[in-house]
């Protein structure tokens, strides 16, 4: 019952600031938080339970490298992806599926996926 209700308040987290975020985009940054959700929401399913990548997941991560051209772009995406994972309360578990799926999608991102790094270090 307590992996139901993460799932949910995961969801309901992404939701809420993909609409926050997308009506709030950064003046230097191409690329908005929304546009990092909306790419990674394949991924959801894989990240909570496991089991196979979901094509479209990976064209997700592929799409975030491919929008991540200039250093406040990078680090838009990489902010983002920190302040949503130490938004939620994730299981070890889910935390490793996270921050493995570039290299599982054979993805090499400028960043690490991981909530303890510092984004304005990314360049």
């Amino acid at each position: 019952m307590a992996s139901s209700t993460a799932s949910s308040a995961l969801v309901a987290v992404m939701l809420a600031l993909a609409v926050t975020l997308t009506m709030s985009r950064g003046a230097t940054a191409a690329v908005s938080c929304g546009q990092v959700i909306n790419a990674l929401y394949p991924c959801l399913t894989y990240v909570q339970y496991g089991g196979n990548i979901p094509g479209s997941c990976c064209n997700g991560i592929v799409a975030l490298r491919n929008a991540a051209t200039t250093t406040p772009d990078r680090q838009a995406i990489c902010s983002c992806l920190v302040s949503n994972l130490r938004g939620i309360n994730i299981s070890p578990y889910s935390l490793r599926l996270a921050t493995s799926l570039p290299a599982s999608c054979g993805v090499n991102l400028p960043f690490k996926i991981d909530p303890s790094i510092d984004c304005s270090r990314v360049r």
